[in-house]
């Protein structure tokens, strides 16, 4: 094999692996942007819902607080993933999870509960 030609193999090479990695650097903006974006769609509605009389459109608010949360949670780590923020140690980790969980269970049983008893009217 020629020296040109294995240099010319070599730079392709080279080529070929940046390709990969402006792909992944520009997926994890995308992917930091989408989240935002669902962190945002989530805030709004539930300030929507909170403005409900009705049981049932509090507990939609919550729900839809506890997926912001758990939504901006992962923003969080896809942002410390990547290294955009430096701003994750091993003990922050364990909290935003804790939070994200929390958050999602407690909103999870207040909307069965809710719903649970609007079903209950409805029965008498």
């Amino acid at each position: 094999m020629s020296e040109a030609n294995t240099l010319a193999r070599f730079g392709e090479y080279v080529l070929e692996h940046q390709r990969g990695e402006l792909f992944i650097h520009v997926m994890q903006y995308a992917t930091v942007a989408l989240g935002s974006i669902a962190v945002l769609l989530a805030a709004v509605l539930s300030l929507l819902f909170w403005r409900s009389r009705k049981p049932i459109g509090k507990a939609v608010a919550l729900m839809l607080t506890g997926e912001a949360v758990g939504a901006l949670v992962t923003v969080i780590f896809a942002m410390t993933t990547y290294g955009l923020t430096n701003i994750m140690t091993e003990g922050w980790a364990i909290a935003l999870r804790w939070v994200m969980f929390s958050a999602a269970s407690l909103s999870s049983i207040h909307l069965a509960y809710r719903t649970w008893q609007l079903e209950g009217e409805r029965d008498s």
